[in-house]
């Protein structure tokens, strides 16, 4: 048995060094008005193209980017993102024209929107191997269908999460259904306004797309596949569709929304059917507005959270000029970070930064830019929501200390090869993908207890670091995979 355990650990090493060599990393791209990388989505998505590797469009600020998408864009491994905490400021994407819905169809790869408005856009389709995620998103006006399924794929391949969909012609159909669904997944999202949600897509119950904790009203058509109503879990309806719909919906015709003008209008007031009324398996840590899910003991239906606490962002400043975390003087709020703020470190401030405590934050991140350098120490710092360590300029120096991701469909970023960790734990129940191109060196114990995805990314456990997995782990795309040294501990 030791024999095949080291062949197997050498193997993989031979398999990495291979992998390794012939690979270069992604980056971020930022986008805004001024002082950005550029100041339009062409050239930061041609840049991405030209690199051949996942990268991160990252908006700044809260403005509309209408334009054509670029042609010849090579892969489909782009996230667009912001740094837009509110829906109602969340950056306007528009592509105009037909290339942005030819470029889904022929392209395969990890297509991201986050914290994005995607309004008036063309069909994405998924004809070949493109899988499409979602998550605080606003998606809006659109005249055509925002997604053609393709039912001759057997796995899943659209991933949607706390998205507020709105006067849409279309939400989902087909083209094309000879396979074994389910095609893709929505959970906790707000359908208001839409000419259809759900247009047919199969001519029998195999082929189906999820969709549970999700709210429907005022749509001219929720469901037209008759297939789909007893698949469809623990949604609110209007009452003209009792008993028709999966089991755990409830039935109303008035959710009780905030109002309907704004993206933010859709949050549930205390009166909502939709309170305390969706189910926690499978339903995302957080809501649109990045606040914790369950409030209570169950969570909402819809895209926000009732009641929840909303993250708030803290900007390292060293004002204090220790370079200490513990110090409330060295961040903007005049207070250390909790577990509710979301820590940002920016181009702004430059001086290093030393983490002399445990931690626990909604996520963190640098909007441009940081040169100094983040210093972890010995200590432990927990994560809820996002990590996005790609736009630092050091390599944070994590000394012996532990990163803990808890927080379910979250991502973990690093800006390019060797920017490792001494002990990184993926928590019991917490789902967490290992963004873009990324070569991530374990030296200490790297412990998966929940779901660990790697896109295009590289684990490594080198010398004697010990890998401890009582999880799952699952590689996406070409390269995704954990490489073990011969030396090391499983």
């Amino acid at each position: 048995m030791g024999f095949i355990t080291n062949f197997y650990k050498i193997l993989s090493v031979l398999l990495f060094l291979v992998f390794f060599s012939t690979q270069a990393f992604g980056a971020t791209y930022t986008v805004g008005q001024t002082g950005q990388d550029y100041d339009s989505l062409a050239p930061a998505i041609k840049q991405i193209s030209t690199d051949a590797t996942p990268g991160i469009v990252k908006i700044i600020g809260s403005d509309t980017y209408s334009a054509a998408f670029p042609s010849n864009i090579n892969h489909g491994d782009i996230t667009f993102t912001s740094d837009q905490t509110d829906p109602d400021a969340f950056p306007t994407i528009t592509f105009t024209g037909t290339l942005f819905t030819s470029w889904t169809q022929n392209t395969g790869g990890d297509l991201y929107f986050h914290r994005v408005r995607f309004a008036k856009n063309g069909t994405i389709r998924f004809d070949n191997l493109l899988n499409v995620y979602m998550d605080k998103v606003v998606v809006d006006s659109s005249t055509s269908t925002v997604f053609k399924v393709n039912g001759n794929r057997t796995e899943k391949h659209i991933y949607t999460t706390n998205t507020l969909f709105r006067d849409n012609e279309t939400v989902i159909s087909d083209h094309g259904t000879n396979g074994t669904g389910p095609f893709g997944e929505f959970y906790n999202c707000t359908f208001y306004g839409n000419d259809s949600v759900y247009a047919a897509i199969g001519q029998s119950s195999t082929e189906y797309v999820e969709i549970h904790n999700s709210i429907f009203y005022n749509n001219a058509t929720d469901i037209a596949d008759p297939y789909v109503y007893a698949l469809a879990t623990f949604n609110l309806a209007p009452t003209s569709e009792s008993g028709t719909w999966g089991t755990g919906t409830e039935y109303s015709d008035n959710p009780n929304f905030v109002g309907t003008t704004d993206p933010s209008d859709f949050a549930i007031t205390v009166t909502s059917p939709a309170k305390d009324a969706g189910v926690n398996s499978g339903a995302p840590s957080d809501d649109i507005l990045g606040s914790s899910r369950p409030f209570n003991t169950t969570t909402d239906i819809g895209a926000y959270e009732y009641g929840a606490t909303v993250p708030t962002t803290i900007v390292w400043t060293n004002g204090g000029g220790d370079s200490l975390w513990s110090n409330g003087a060295n961040w903007d709020l005049g207070t250390v970070p909790v577990s509710t703020s979301i820590v940002e470190f920016n181009a702004t401030y430059s001086d290093n930064s030393i983490m002399d405590d445990d931690f626990t934050i909604a996520g963190i991140s640098a909007t441009s830019a940081y040169a100094g350098t983040l210093n972890f120490g010995s200590n432990s710092l927990t994560v809820t929501g996002d990590a996005d360590f790609s736009s630092f300029d050091n390599a944070p120096v994590h000394g012996t200390s532990t990163l803990k991701m808890t927080g379910t469909t979250k991502k973990l970023t690093v800006q390019e090869d060797d920017q490792g960790f001494y002990n990184l734990e993926i928590e019991a129940g917490a789902t967490t993908t290992i963004a873009g191109n990324s070569w991530i060196p374990i030296s200490g114990t790297f412990t998966n207890a929940g779901v660990l995805s790697l896109e295009e990314s590289q684990i490594h456990i080198e010398g004697t670091a010990t890998l401890n997995n009582t999880g799952t782990i699952n590689t996406a795309g070409n390269w995704g995979h954990l490489s073990i040294d011969a030396s090391s501990t499983i």
